[in-house]
């Protein structure tokens, strides 16, 4: 995370100095959104500010790219203050945007994004079990993202053998491809999902506790938050007030 954060801040030097705004705006949007990461509490708000700031510039010139950054970083805000209703709507945007822009990497990375929506919005089960079969059959590349929602939504419906079944070989996959930060961050999230479901606390409490001593090996704090309040309501249904 600080390479990228140095590398947007680079980029951004770069283009003020050129007199590229419109470069200058879009490697700030993706700075700003990566140190969310680090510090959510403080650089979120600065995220929602240089969004609205950016705004009336990318959308007057009109490039497709800077479009989808933008939306995307709308759509990461919406997303973290579980707006997620809102948040499916700019990052399907952004999305269209960056298809128009030919930038597969990043419509890939927004969809995983948007899966996520998905999952925890408004939309019925049996209908976001379609977005994301969807989903799948329209990404040209290996999305995991699209998998473990599934398998919590399968855990969703009392499936929890299927559930267990394909987040299992979904982690293989992903630490196979060297994705420690999904793997530890979602991929755990949804291992803890899926047992306090089945009723299995003492599973859930291992899995939550396994995901946040690795994403603190990683330096990751957004997802973090979450994984420690699992960790605490799992280690509360089993009686163990004092740890929790």
């Amino acid at each position: 995370l600080d390479e990228a954060i140095a590398r947007a801040d680079r980029i951004a030097e770069e283009c003020s100095a050129a007199g590229d705004r419109l470069g200058k705006l879009r490697a700030q949007l993706a700075g700003t959104r990566w140190r969310a990461n680090l510090d959510p509490e403080r650089q979120l708000a600065q995220l929602h500010a240089l969004v609205e700031e950016a705004r009336p510039f990318i959308e007057q010139d009109g490039d497709a790219a800077a479009l989808a950054a933008l939306e995307h970083a709308a759509g990461y805000v919406d997303y973290n203050r579980a707006r997620f209703a809102a948040a499916l709507g700019a990052l399907t945007r952004a999305m269209q945007h960056a298809r128009q822009a030919g930038d597969l990497w990043f419509e890939t990375s927004i969809r995983a994004t948007a899966a996520a929506c998905i999952y925890l919005g408004p939309t019925p089960i049996p209908e976001a079990l379609r977005w994301l079969d969807d989903a799948a059959a329209q990404s040209t590349t290996y999305q995991p993202q699209l998998d473990v929602r599934k398998a919590a939504m399968l855990a969703e419906l009392g499936r929890f053998d299927a559930a267990r079944l394909l987040l299992a070989e979904t982690l293989i996959q992903m630490n196979e491809r060297g994705m420690a930060l999904v793997a530890a961050s979602f991929g755990m999230q949804m291992a803890w999902r899926i047992e306090m479901l089945a009723g299995d606390e003492g599973a859930a409490e291992r899995v939550a506790r396994q995901g946040c001593d690795e994403l603190e090996h990683l330096g990751e704090r957004a997802c973090l938050s979450t994984q420690a309040c699992q960790l605490a309501d799992a280690l509360y249904t089993l009686g163990r007030y004092e740890e929790s």
